[in-house]
């Protein structure tokens, strides 16, 4: 994917949401956001959160991560807006047990999502009814790899990782992260109990998670980001077609 191509502001709701269509059933609709080309949309981005995601973004300790916050959520806001058919200022967001967001049942949609921001670029994934999660990070030295790796990561993904070194580290994390956040289920409570590691080379994979409804199974696959950043997805049941939304 031409990266180049995401370096432009998301300050036209009208425009994105022409763009937006919901994914076929096991398809995924993915949004690549270059945060740094939203400076200059703040305005816009403002008006379109409500007061208590603004008191979210206002607590940010510095100014580039606010500014990282009110963009992905702004155009999160855009983008499920544009697939409801409604302003983006009218979309109403809840959160499940353990606090992963979702659409408000005054929507009566099946549409579930999810994001995560890093260094100059957040990412959205959208489904059309199955569960989803996805991580994005920047990467960057992590000197105490294998103190995190002991108290997080299962003995299998601790195996992988002493195979591939450090190098394998945020292949490894965002995988991880990729998989809790689609359970929403609290399993951030015991990480080493579940294995979200790939077979060295593999783009695509299959993991399984326990909990009270029994065993969920779950695709997951790396995502195609920009140098310097790892990416991961993860998807109840069977993954179809990734979709890379065009930008505005």
């Amino acid at each position: 994917m031409d990266h180049s191509r995401l370096h432009r502001p998301f300050d036209d709701p009208a425009a994105l949401a022409r763009r937006c269509t919901l994914p076929a059933p096991g398809d995924v609709q993915l949004w690549l956001v270059h945060l740094p080309s939203q400076a200059g949309c703040e305005p816009l981005h403002t008006a379109l959160l409500m007061n208590a995601e603004m008191q979210k973004v206002n607590a940010k300790a510095t100014a580039a991560l606010r500014q990282a916050a009110l963009a992905s959520r702004a155009t999160l806001r855009m983008v499920l807006g544009g697939l409801l058919g409604i302003p983006a200022s009218e979309v109403a967001f809840t959160s499940g047990h353990h606090g992963k967001p979702a659409l408000a049942a005054c929507h009566r949609s099946r549409i579930e999502f999810n994001l995560s921001h890093s260094g100059d670029y957040s990412v959205i994934a959208v489904t059309d009814g199955q569960a989803v999660g996805v991580d994005i990070e920047q990467v960057r030295p992590v000197p105490e790899w294998r103190e995190i790796a002991a108290s997080h990561f299962s003995p299998r993904e601790r195996r992988v990782l002493e195979a591939g070194g450090p190098d394998a580290f945020f292949a490894l994390w965002t995988g991880k992260e990729a998989l809790i956040k689609a359970t929403g289920d609290g399993l951030v409570d015991d990480l080493p109990s579940f294995d979200s590691a790939a077979e060295p080379g593999a783009s695509r994979w299959e993991a399984c998670t326990t909990d009270a409804t029994g065993i969920r199974r779950w695709s997951l696959c790396t995502l195609d980001v920009p140098p310097g950043y790892a990416g991961c997805l993860a998807i109840e049941g069977a993954l179809g077609q990734l979709q890379f939304a065009p930008g505005p």
